[in-house]
C-alpha cells in the first residue's frame, strides 16, 4: 500500500521558543496508518537565523524527516512560497510558530480529505499568545452568540474603543 505523504511546512519569524514547541508537537501526530509525514521549517525571514539553533538540533530528537530553509525576505508569502517550491509531497500543511495542533490535527484533515475526495482541506486552529492581549478572543463571534461583536474585550468594548 502507498501511503500519501503529507509536508508539514512550519513558519516562524524570530520566535525560538515557540518553533520549539510546534516541532515537538508536529512530532506527536498521529497517522492512524493513513499517511506518513515529514517536517519542512520555512526559518524566519531573518538572514541571521535566530531560531536556527533549535530547527538544527530538532532532527536529533525525531524519526521524522526533517529540512529547512531561511527566506532571506521578510515576507510571510515568499516564506509560504519556498516551501510549496521545495515540496515534492502529495500534500503540503501550513503552520505558523503561534499555532500549536492539537495531536490528531493532520489525521483529522486527512479524513476530511478522504470523505468528500476533496483535493484539499483546511481549519481553525486557536493561536497561541506570548502576551496578554488587549482583547478576550475567546469572546470573538465565531457565529455561535451572533450578540457578541467581533474581537471583544472582556468587558464588552470591542478593538479600537
Amino acid at each position: 500500500m502507498n501511503l500519501e505523504h503529507i509536508i508539514v511546512c512550519a513558519r516562524t519569524y524570530k520566535r525560538p521558543n515557540s518553533i520549539g514547541i510546534l516541532l515537538d508537537t508536529l512530532d506527536k501526530q498521529a497517522t492512524a496508518g493513513l499517511f506518513t509525514y515529514s517536517i519542512f521549517v520555512v526559518s524566519d525571514n531573518d538572514e541571521k537565523g535566530s531560531v536556527w539553533e533549535v530547527v538544527a538540533e530538532f532532527p536529533r530528537r525525531t524519526k521524522r524527516d526533517v529540512s529547512n530553509e531561511i527566506e532571506p525576505e521578510q515576507n510571510i508569502s515568499l516564506a509560504r512560497n519556498r516551501a510549496v517550491k521545495s515540496s515534492v509531497r502529495d500534500y503540503i500543511a501550513f503552520f505558523d510558530n503561534d499555532q500549536f495542533p492539537q495531536r490528531d490535527r493532520l489525521l483529522t484533515l486527512e479524513k476530511a480529505q478522504m470523505a468528500f475526495l476533496a483535493d484539499g482541506a483546511l481549519g481553525l486552529i486557536k493561536p497561541y499568545f506570548e502576551e496578554v492581549l488587549p482583547i478576550d478572543l475567546s469572546r470573538v463571534d465565531s457565529g455561535k452568540d451572533q450578540n457578541t461583536p467581533p474581537c471583544s474585550s472582556s468587558d464588552g468594548r470591542t478593538a479600537g474603543q
